[in-house]
């Protein structure tokens, strides 16, 4: 968790997107982004020196033509390469963008399942209000409609459990073990999106929506809130099952690998 608090640091994003985004001028050694298709790069005045040069061979771009392959090419590069210049270079750029790549998709998902958590603050707040009005509407309990919140809270308690599993799976190892964790992580991602969605969209097109033909106290009304709230709480229970078991697999002594056995037995 510090390891990943001090990687978000903005100082520390920031230099890993100018190790896998810039090279340096030749002449100033100021980094250089290149944001346009063509080779033609010039350092900036404004804090830089004004220099022009090649973006692929670094060469000053008075040597540069249509001889040379024009804006969109670069010959020297290429012979360059060839003879096995900028390899090492070139090797640790594209390092460097895997290795931004690899964190901003894991850093993304981390961001969603952190606002999906927040969302279900306000959600509950909204659900008061729908929990009265189905109360005054069609005479329900209000104990009957306890497991919209308890759906609700095991929505915000998985988003929490997901936020941290993207970075312990950013610093989890390419293995077998990893292979198993991305699948329970993709289960348990599957089980929160249906049942947020069923609390979001299904319950509100049933009772709340312009569709909605419920009469005030109808049979028809009560029937359907009865079977809403057996699904919902079925598959509340089967979302915490496997919320469970992702929290055990992680967190039991020998980790996956253990985990696997056992299940296999």
């Amino acid at each position: 968790v510090v390891q990943w608090n001090v990687k978000n640091s903005a100082e520390s994003e920031n230099i890993s997107w100018i190790r896998a985004n810039t090279k340096k001028c030749p002449k100033c050694h100021k980094p250089i982004e290149k944001n346009q298709g063509c080779n033609h790069m010039v350092c900036s005045k404004a804090g830089g020196c004004g220099h022009e040069f090649c973006w692929l061979c670094l060469g000053e771009w008075s040597t540069h033509g249509t001889s040379t392959g024009g804006y969109y090419q670069c010959n020297i590069f290429d012979k360059q390469s060839k003879d096995g210049e900028h390899a090492t270079e070139e090797k640790s750029r594209l390092r460097a963008k895997h290795a931004l790549d690899k964190y901003m998709f894991y850093f993304e998902r981390f961001m969603d399942h952190d606002r999906g958590m927040k969302l279900t603050v306000r959600e509950e707040q909204d659900i008061e209000g729908k929990v009265q009005t189905l109360h005054d509407k069609h005479g329900f309990e209000i104990i009957e409609l306890q497991f919209l919140y308890d759906a609700l809270r095991q929505v915000r308690v998985c988003r929490r459990v997901l936020k941290w599993t993207y970075v312990y799976g950013y610093y989890l190892e390419e293995s077998s073990d990893k292979h198993l964790f991305e699948h329970l992580q993709k289960n348990l991602e599957e089980k929160v999106d249906a049942l947020h969605e069923m609390l979001e969209r299904d319950f509100d097109q049933i009772f709340f929506s312009d569709d909605s033909n419920l009469a005030t106290g109808s049979a028809d009304a009560h029937a359907k809130f009865m079977d809403f709230r057996s699904h919902a709480t079925n598959f509340t229970n089967v979302t915490q099952k496997f919320m469970v078991q992702i929290i055990h697999d992680l967190g039991c002594e020998g980790g996956l690998s253990t985990a696997r056995s056992a299940s296999a037995r």
